[in-house]
């Protein structure tokens, strides 16, 4: 329980013991007026009804607000949860795309990789071919 809590059942902890004390007092009728009309009633008993009264709409007021601030809390919980996943399949699909760049660019490199090494290969052996053809034409003269 909150720190409001407690101060509330304290007061009316206090309260009580007061009327309790003075429970004499507290029902003694005198004549009360109402703007309307005059009655006769216990002014002690009246004015406990009373705070009881706002006791009882402070807490209605004070679960209807703790209520509320929970139902935001649990809806932005949501939102934040929706969110993250939205930006989590963004991320997954940023590094999909990436990834497939990367596999893109790696096949063209290999792919001129392997030009580079059949071109060096067709000079060696084009170069092998001409220095046998050399040796060849020195044997013969």
């Amino acid at each position: 329980m909150k720190i409001r809590h407690y101060v509330l059942m304290a007061l009316l902890f206090v309260v009580a013991i007061f009327v309790t004390a003075n429970w004499n007092l507290v029902t003694t009728p005198s004549t009360l007026n109402f703007l309307v009309q005059d009655v006769e009633a216990p002014i002690g008993v009246v004015l406990c009804a009373v705070i009881l009264l706002q006791s009882l709409v402070f807490l209605v007021f004070l679960a209807h607000l703790e209520t509320s601030a929970a139902l935001q809390h649990h809806g932005r919980i949501k939102e934040t949860e929706k969110l993250r996943k939205i930006a989590d399949a963004k991320e997954a699909s940023r590094i999909h795309e990436l990834e497939e760049r990367i596999d893109t660019n790696f096949e063209e490199l290999f792919k001129i990789l392997d030009q580079v090494i059949r071109e060096e290969s067709l000079e060696d052996l084009r170069t092998a071919m001409e220095n046998d053809s050399e040796k060849r034409q020195d044997g013969e003269s």
